[in-house]
């Protein structure tokens, strides 16, 4: 891995190319994921709320890989299911994530997933994928220049914004922690780094 660099008593003033965050506010969906705008919501088992319209699609794509209609799906198929929505699961995240308080209820099973589990796991998964869309959009209206980029600067707005006051040389320590090999840009897998750790 790369190595850490000493504090070289550079802040987030002193960053190359400091322009400014546009003029319009951060959408208030950078705090958290947005829920789909539907009449009710069912809280899952984990605590995550899924609309009515959320719910139907899960049961669709659990009924489709339920061939035999016995109530139950496969690891596997809950695999290809993710992969069908663009989200690839290696096995140990696939492990991860059924551990994630459900365990227990799956070795019941015998290793089979029910409805009821694998709303939960699609609840918890998506909203995983909802918050990256969020990181995503943030990031974007950062770099309104489409540099691909943004520095401390725009960084500190953003963290002001979310209602955290910090020094721009904590702010940068910050950023050194997330980045080992920080120059004054901070590209998306930066920014993603820094917003999940804080």
């Amino acid at each position: 891995g790369a190595r850490r660099e000493p504090h070289t008593g550079m802040s987030c003033s002193s960053s190359p190319s400091s322009s400014s965050m546009p003029s319009s506010q951060p959408s208030s969906r950078i705090a958290s994921a947005p829920l789909a705008r539907s009449s009710s919501f069912k809280r899952t088992a984990a605590g995550v709320a899924v609309s009515e319209q959320r719910q139907r699609e899960y049961h669709d794509a659990f009924s489709l890989f339920d061939g035999d209609k016995d109530g139950f799906i496969s690891v596997e198929e809950l695999t290809t299911i993710f992969a069908s929505i663009g989200y690839n699961v290696t096995p140990q995240e696939m492990r991860e994530l059924i551990g994630q308080g459900a365990y227990s209820r799956y070795a019941q099973q015998g290793g089979r997933i029910d409805f009821q589990m694998f709303t939960d796991l699609m609840a918890v998964k998506m909203k995983e994928v909802d918050s990256e869309v969020e990181l995503k959009d943030a990031f974007r209206m950062l770099d309104s220049e489409e540099r691909g980029y943004i520095t401390c600067k725009e960084l500190q707005k953003v963290v002001v914004y979310l209602g955290e006051q910090i020094s721009e040389e904590d702010l940068y320590e910050m950023v050194q922690e997330a980045i080992s090999n920080f120059d004054g840009q901070i590209f998306y897998d930066g920014f993603k780094k820094i917003m999940v750790a804080h």
